[in-house]
């Protein structure tokens, strides 16, 4: 009987896998043919934030696809070689922090446009280069870090599946994936705040060059948002659930259905984009 329920426990989590890697490649493909079409015509801080988070989640779902396409959960090995002999760990560690910081300054940037709309200094021409270079080397950090504590736990035995958390351990990965989610609700919070703070400039301000403006720079602030919430729905609230069932010790299927649905979120992200992609042009 145990072993019945065994097998079907690992043919149902072949089929959440196959899931994973179907809509992965898909997204990949997705993201991919948007950020080809976009890249040519960046016009703005927006336009760079989008692209840089859209080459992450490309990055991250390669990582993921290869990672879930193996059928690894009997055999095992130690954390360092997870770093050595799967690449994709590393590039995971990159990816993920640098794309969900793109997000957030996306939101930051927008806030900072919105609230000195009036200004003379023309933050609404801020160059974003120097804010995805300060990202680019917190994410370089965070693999850093990520190799240095593998070699601490080079002894410690781990799936040979090489999940993120697995490498990390306990309570690193719980800490590592609770800052994902915050900053994902903090990039929520930052939006909300600027669409609050835009609508009571719009009703304050009655200059018909102002309002013309202002229709722009609405249909900008609403990609955003939408941006955002597909970023908290699929991705921070998942994340957060599945580190709450980690830390009461729950059933570890929970967290592949999980994952599923941050998956789909990428996929959703890149339909998005593809679909929007004229908004800013």
């Amino acid at each position: 009987m145990i072993a019945m329920l065994k097998d079907k426990n690992f043919q149902y989590l072949h089929i959440l896998r196959t899931i994973n890697i179907f809509f992965g490649l898909l997204s990949t493909l997705l993201n991919s043919v948007w950020f080809a079409l976009k890249v040519r015509n960046v016009k703005n801080t927006s336009d760079k934030l989008i692209a840089g988070t859209s080459l992450n989640s490309l990055s991250h779902m390669i990582s993921y696809s290869i990672k879930m396409s193996s059928n690894c959960d009997q055999y095992y090995t130690n954390a360092f070689n997870c770093i050595v002999y799967y690449p994709h760990i590393t590039l995971f560690s990159f990816a993920e922090p640098l794309m969900h910081l793109s997000v957030f300054m996306l939101a930051f940037v927008d806030f900072v446009n919105v609230l000195f709309y009036h200004s003379h200094c023309k933050v609404h021409k801020l160059n974003a280069s120097w804010i995805i270079t300060v990202i680019s080397m917190i994410a370089l950090s965070n693999a850093a870090v990520l190799w240095l504590l593998s070699f601490r736990r080079k002894n410690i035995l781990v799936s040979l599946c090489c999940y993120y958390e697995d490498v990390l351990g306990e309570p690193t990965a719980q800490y590592y994936y609770g800052l994902v989610a915050i900053s994902g609700y903090l990039s929520a919070f930052v939006c909300l705040l600027t669409i609050c703070y835009f609508k009571y400039n719009k009703r304050k301000c009655q200059d018909e060059i102002f309002q013309y403006q202002a229709m722009r720079k609405q249909s900008m602030l609403k990609q955003t948002a939408i941006f955002v919430a597909i970023g908290v729905i699929l991705q921070s609230i998942p994340i957060t659930l599945m580190v709450h069932m980690t830390i009461n010790n729950n059933n570890p299927m929970i967290s592949h259905h999980l994952w599923t649905v941050s998956v789909v979120g990428y996929f959703v992200v890149g339909a998005y984009n593809l679909i929007t992609k004229n908004v800013n042009q």
